[in-house]
């Protein structure tokens, strides 16, 4: 079982990929109720709460208290995150957590993990790119993973598109697209390409 961390704010305290999804109250408090009855010596549940406001609310909801923490939370690959935002962190609110209700948090659930989850060239070609889901996929892999140039991928994909039939044009283009993604996602693979279209 992966450890589960219970936070009052999304601070990213690891460097890696996260995925976050806002959540409804009772579905937070449910999760970490279920995670209880599952391990009830608490061996993989944590704790980050650093307000005692905020943990008095999840004792209320969960008949759990948190016991509180100032440290910064010490995340592993692998592991989920279920997190209580404040919505108004403004000085004109006060202390945070003093006088908070469950009403003014986002509540989210979350997973970690140290890599990008980046498929092999290979396998991300295996695909139908010219799918809508195919696309999209693409798309998002590439702005997950720091992409740059996605505006002369897209440019290049719409001209591909209008290109009728699989003529020398259509093949041109269709090699500027591959080339554009593996330059982002196998960069190594495609200076191995372009010094053997050299010899």
């Amino acid at each position: 079982m992966k450890t589960t961390h219970i936070l009052s704010n999304a601070i990213m305290s690891a460097a890696g990929c996260y995925s976050l999804t806002e959540i409804a109250p009772n579905d937070f408090f449910n999760k970490i109720h279920k995670q209880r009855e599952e391990d009830p010596e608490g061996f993989f549940l944590t704790s980050w709460i650093g307000y005692r406001k905020t943990a008095e609310i999840i004792a209320e909801k969960t008949g759990w208290k948190p016991p509180l923490c100032g440290s910064v939370a010490k995340i592993e690959h692998g592991d989920r995150l279920l997190i209580m935002q404040l919505r108004d962190c403004s000085p004109e609110a006060g202390s945070p957590g003093m006088t908070a209700k469950p009403h003014d948090f986002n509540y989210f659930e979350g997973f970690y993990i140290e890599r990008k989850p980046m498929p092999a060239w290979g396998d991300l070609m295996s695909i139908d790119i010219f799918e809508p889901e195919g696309q999209r996929f693409i798309k998002d892999l590439y702005l997950l993973t720091g992409g740059i140039n996605l505006p002369a991928i897209e440019r290049t994909r719409k001209l591909l598109q209008e290109t009728p039939g699989i003529g020398e044009d259509w093949k041109e283009l269709h090699q500027n697209y591959t080339d554009l993604l593996r330059m982002h996602f196998d960069w190594k693979g495609y200076l191995r390409q372009w010094e053997m279209s050299r010899e």
